[in-house]
């Protein structure tokens, strides 16, 4: 379902069996070095100084980001859950050691749309649990948009139709 590339260590989730941790060895095999085992996930963020003394994942699910201390592989540890608006689909989530941001669309209706996507860009200041009290919230005109995140200045930097902004 994803993958990433991170600090050379290669990370892949599984929507059936979880998260793997990867490490390509000298001998050129692919060794398991780390497996978070869980279902229903469908985007993850990992963020780490060093990978040595810390490790934090972000998985979600159509209705909620899970951010996970990941530093003891045998014994993950839930930080915060943040609910997301119903039926979400999440298309980008990350995180540093301050701030979750989470790129969603959802299906939404009123009494004069009886169905339309609503997509936005939360920010999340960690341990803030609700979309209702981000941090900050991006509305997005267009399904078509693409963020990047500087982790160690706190820029997001997103394109859409309109161009960089």
């Amino acid at each position: 379902m994803d993958a990433e590339l991170y600090l050379d260590d290669i990370f892949v989730l599984d929507y059936d069996t979880g998260l793997f941790r990867l490490d390509i060895l000298q001998s050129q095999r692919i060794a398991i070095t780390g497996r978070y085992r869980d279902f229903g996930f469908n985007k993850f963020g990992v963020y780490s100084d060093d990978l040595e003394n810390e490790v934090i994942i972000a998985l979600s699910n159509k209705h909620s980001v899970y951010e996970i201390d990941w530093k003891d592989i045998s014994r993950p540890l839930l930080i915060n859950k943040y609910s997301l608006m119903e039926n979400s689909t999440v298309k980008n989530l990350l995180l540093n050691d301050q701030y979750l941001i989470v790129q969603s669309s959802a299906e939404a209706y009123n009494s004069t749309n009886p169905k339309f996507n609503i997509d936005y860009t939360w920010v999340f200041s960690k341990g803030s649990r609700t979309y209702l009290n981000a941090y900050y919230t991006i509305e997005h005109n267009s399904s078509i948009v693409e963020i990047d995140f500087d982790r160690e200045n706190n820029n997001l930097y997103i394109a859409d139709e309109r161009g960089l902004s």
